[in-house]
């Protein structure tokens, strides 16, 4: 995120609103961008997570393997862990299973 300077606002006059509407702009459009970055990275982790479940591999492996996946599907990785994430609900020795209850 770039700092922005403040607008000046001399002894008695009112800030230029279109400056302010431009930063106010800027920052919501940077709050965008890290809320998407951030649920990217979440699902990226769960689905490192599946697969370091489902094979015993550390992260770094996970990670590599969910590339090589995309590559050779011609997916995004974002893609290919959404698809390693859906084979998930799909499993059958997940079929029946009760779901989970809070306590």
């Amino acid at each position: 995120m770039t700092s922005e300077p403040a607008v000046p606002a001399e002894s008695g006059t009112v800030p230029d609103m279109a400056a302010l509407a431009k930063v106010v702009a800027r920052q919501r459009a940077e709050l965008d961008r890290l809320q998407d970055q951030a649920a990217a990275s979440a699902v990226l982790e769960r689905a490192k997570g599946a697969l370091m479940a489902l094979t015993g591999c550390a992260a770094e492996a996970a990670y590599e393997e969910l590339l090589a996946r995309s590559k050779a599907a011609n997916h995004t990785l974002m893609e290919e862990c959404w698809i390693t994430l859906g084979a998930l609900r799909s499993r059958p020795d997940h079929a029946g299973a009760e779901p989970a209850t809070e306590r």
